[in-house]
């Protein structure tokens, strides 16, 4: 295998095998700048500006000079053709021909240059112009299509007597003979076995994006015109057939979009590719960089062809949330200005790389995408080396399905994708085997493993006892063979290795029966065993209900990881689980959290404040009554946020000094809570909250707020319907708002000191809150107005209605919509240039002013 590097005015030839070696004499030019290479069948072509080269191995076979036209612009393959776009917008078509190239220039039938190519080898069977031949006719005018009706099906006869007889028009007619004629075709078509498909003959097709603007199809390699869109530069949401239609003279609108869309200025179309997506190709897709932002059609069958001999096609966008563009406006413009990379985006297609294939976006902001089994895109960023600047896929012995590319140093990378993780979603996923039920998870630091409880169901045999002689009696049930046996949860504790996502083994801790766990949570508690004062446990709180005879009662437990002798070739194995506490307590445990050093545990109405001694006992620092049934709690520094069951949240604060824990503020309305959380924007601390009516409230403690009370109640800042019950939050720090090229010194100047929250639903879905400044606010959230105005509301649903706060319960306030949703404001990026204009406009701002600032919420939030 070689691998030609494409230099500023020269190549170099390396040759991969055991070692990469670069090659001193063969058959490629490398005295001139290369333009293309790629495969031709088992052959390689390369093409320079002046010529192409047809090579077997390092031998070249055939020599085409191309030295008019100004030299070739681009090249693209679809074998055993070669199509050439020359500088002066003509086009070429090389056709391998046994071991030579044979030279042909085809006629457009249109004097307007060509911008861009792309060559498209169909296995789909949906570029078809076969079946839209039957239109044509002797006359000028095409024929409209008429469906053929199925042949009529004989029904048994009714009489006229029977006509107006209710009874037998209800329930049918007393006696019906249908001939055995009529359903024996019925029968032998259901007897007979279905019919393989037709095999599909590929067939080749190249794109021509014009400097109009439009983007016309030809077949090769006749190049017969089958397809034209005459406002491709303006992106619209439907590539539709518009024949060739020529444009008035003197202008470059024509059909609502020319070359330059809204402004009518030369054509915004950077690249164009057609790519066969998804299992053997079988979903064409056409990718364009329109004025520096990505594009994706899809293709769909259509029931007839416009124009007679054309494709029965069209082309539906594809939306999706990806911002290449870094069009950087306000105070950090000239720094980012000077941060520009000299080479623009490009579109590379690929396959076979870890068995996927598809699209890789090289540029400052490199992407791939995927389409796998699932039948839909998967879009995901490759941050982790910055820019990338050329891409190609690379098969070796010593990297099986492999990849290789320059980043901004120019430094040449020869990398594969994980094989572990499935990239058929959002985000990459690894699914680890557990065979159990996760309920909690957690990291200990210290050890650097991941920390799980789990559940397996049991069958019950044993039951409390309630005329034994002490609480704990335990009664064995003894059935025949053939009774069912209930089903109860047993949960244990268990170490998960990060690096293999292994259990470790001996690092099980099963807990008693009957015991559920509501809370688990590694924490840094104090301790003098180490110098900093704190140590990491793992802290468990487990609760077990007997029936309406016995209280329910609960347990802390506290564990250590511990270090042993490793097994051999096993080194998370030297980790175990050491139980250092495990009593009972006089009510059940419903929540947990770590407080400045010291254990809070929630019991019900009651919280607790313990402080963990010598490693092996608790003792009471300071308690609190708190309103009916706490559940989940959240604390930052001494400030504890405690969620209730039926009455809302409450802000505690606990003295250091006087060992005693107040409440501070809390909300007076009844709010069934599932989940809280803080929400920090720099100096701002505010309260996040999920309720059982599917919607996520702000509060913040604002004492001078006559709504407040004088800070007795906390006050509602804001609120969304998210449509789905919300069970956990956790708070990630953004990402710098620096880009992937700045030094070190301008990330830490522009450190972002906001935290993104994540929120997991019921449902299996994940979504994202994050605070933004207030000028970015108004003008999104003047956006938001526009765009529930002025769009078609999906399925006649309209999202102001959907997102507003929905509750059973009856207050005696207004919905406070200070969150935006982020959903419908991402819609922005997949509109019409015109459609963009007009919103933009109505508001007072501009196109590129507001894809900053949905690029700069993308870019802090980008974790995965």
């Amino acid at each position: 295998m070689n691998a030609i590097l494409k230099l500023l005015c020269l190549a170099e030839v390396l040759q991969t095998g055991q070692e990469i070696t670069e090659l001193d004499q063969s058959g490629f030019a490398t005295q001139s700048a290369t333009v293309f290479a790629g495969n031709v069948g088992s052959f390689i072509v390369q093409a320079t500006r002046t010529d192409i080269r047809l090579l077997k191995g390092i031998k070249q076979l055939c020599y085409v000079a191309l030295d008019m036209g100004g030299g070739v612009k681009c090249v693209d393959v679809c074998s055993p053709y070669v199509i050439v776009l020359l500088m002066e917008g003509e086009i070429g078509l090389l056709k391998l021909v046994d071991e030579s190239l044979v030279l042909s220039w085809p006629s457009l039938g249109n004097n307007t240059p060509v911008n861009h190519i792309s060559a498209y080898t169909d296995t789909s069977g949906l570029f078809d112009v076969t079946s839209s031949l039957q239109f044509e006719g002797d006359g000028s005018e095409k024929e409209e299509e008429v469906p053929i009706a199925p042949p009529p099906v004989k029904r048994p006869h009714l009489s006229s007597s029977l006509l107006y007889d209710e009874d037998e028009l209800l329930y049918g007619p007393v006696k019906t003979e249908v001939k055995e004629e009529n359903a024996s075709p019925m029968e032998a078509s259901l007897a007979a076995e279905p019919e393989a498909p037709p095999p599909i003959t590929p067939t080749h097709w190249c794109l021509l994006c014009k400097e109009d603007g439009a983007l016309e199809i030809y077949s090769v390699p006749e190049f017969q015109f089958v397809f034209a869109v005459r406002n491709f530069s303006v992106a619209p949401w439907t590539l539709c057939d518009s024949g060739r239609v020529p444009f008035p003279s003197g202008t470059g609108e024509s059909m609502g979009g020319g070359g330059g869309g809204v402004s009518g200025g030369p054509c915004n179309v950077e690249q164009v590719l057609c790519v066969g997506m998804g299992l053997n190709g079988k979903k064409p897709h056409i990718m364009a960089f329109i004025n520096k932002e990505l594009v994706i059609y899809e293709a769909f069958q259509y029931t007839s062809a416009i124009h007679p001999g054309h494709l029965k096609l069209r082309f539906s966008k594809v939306q999706h949330n990806v911002i290449l563009q870094d069009k950087r406006v306000g105070k950090l413009a000239k720094h980012f200005q000077q941060q520009e990379f000299s080479f623009p985006p490009h579109l590379r297609k690929f396959s076979n790389i870890a068995g996927y294939s598809g699209v890789f976006v090289c540029g400052p902001y490199p992407h791939w995408i995927f389409m796998a089994a699932r039948g839909h895109l998967s879009i995901h960023p490759m941050y982790i080396d910055g820019p990338v600047q050329s891409f190609a896929p690379f098969d070796n012995v010593n990297c099986p399905s492999g990849f290789l590319y320059f980043n901004k140093e120019s430094e040449l990378r020869i990398s594969v994708l994980p094989t572990q993780l499935s990239y058929d979603s959002y985000w990459p996923v690894r699914k680890v085997p557990l065979k159990a039920t996760p309920h909690f998870v957690g990291y200990h630091m210290e050890s650097k493993v991941h920390v799980i409880i789990a559940s397996t169901p049991q069958p019950v045999t044993v039951i409390p006892d309630p005329n034994g002689e002490t609480e704990d009696a335990l009664e064995t049930v003894e059935r025949d063979g053939r009774f069912v046996y209930s089903q109860e949860e047993t949960y244990y504790l268990q170490l998960l290795s990060p690096t293999s996502w292994e259990t470790i083994p001996h690092s099980k801790y099963e807990m008693e029966a009957h015991y559920h766990v509501t809370d688990m949570k590694v924490m840094r508690l104090r301790s003098q065993e180490t110098l900093s004062g704190r140590k990491e446990y793992i802290v468990v709180g487990t609760m077990a209900t007997f029936g309406e005879e016995l209280s329910a009662k609960g347990k802390v437990l506290i564990f250590d990881v511990s270090v042993v002798i490793p097994e051999p070739g096993k080194p998370f194995s030297q980790y175990r689980l050491k139980n250092l506490y495990d009593q009972e307590q006089k009510w059940p445990v419903t929540g947990l959290e770590c407080v400045n050093g010291l254990i809070l545990t929630a019991m019900g109405q009651k919280i607790f404040m313990w402080q963990f001694k010598d490693n092996k006992d608790l003792l009471a620092v300071a308690f609190i009554d708190a309103e009916t049934y706490i559940h989940t709690a959240q604390s930052i520094k001494g400030f504890i946020l405690t969620g209730d069951v039926t009455r809302s949240i409450q802000l505690l604060h606990y003295n250091e000094d006087r060992r005693s824990l107040s409440l501070i503020s809390q909300d007076p309305n009844p709010m069934e809570v599932f989940s809280t959380t803080f929400m920090i924007d720099g100096k701002a601390l505010g309260f996040l909250v999920s309720d059982s009516d599917r919607n996520i409230t702000l509060f913040q403690y604002q004492p001078e707020n006559p709504a407040s009370s004088g800070g007795a109640n906390l006050v509602r800042c804001g609120d969304i319907h998210v449509g789905s019950l919300v069970n956990v939050f956790l708070n990630i720090r953004c990402k710098t708002s620096a880009g992937l090229g700045a030094s070190r010194e301008m990330k830490i100047a522009l450190a972002d000191k906001r935290q993104c929250t994540f929120f997991g639903t019921l449902d299996g879905g994940i979504g994202c809150l994050l605070p933004i400044p207030e000028k970015v606010y108004r003008r999104l959230s003047m956006l938001q107005v526009k765009m529930t105005q002025g769009m078609r509301h999906m399925a006649g649903l309209n999202p102001k209605a959907f997102r507003t706060f929905q509750t059973r319960h009856q207050y005696l306030h207004n919905a406070q919509r200070n969150i935006l949703d982020g959903t419908l404001l991402y819609q922005y990026l997949s509109l019409t240039a015109k459609e963009k204009f007009d919103f933009s406009k109505q508001i007072g701002t501009t196109v590129a002013q507001i894809m900053e600032d949905l690029k700069e919420i993308d870019k802090v939030m980008s974790h995965f």
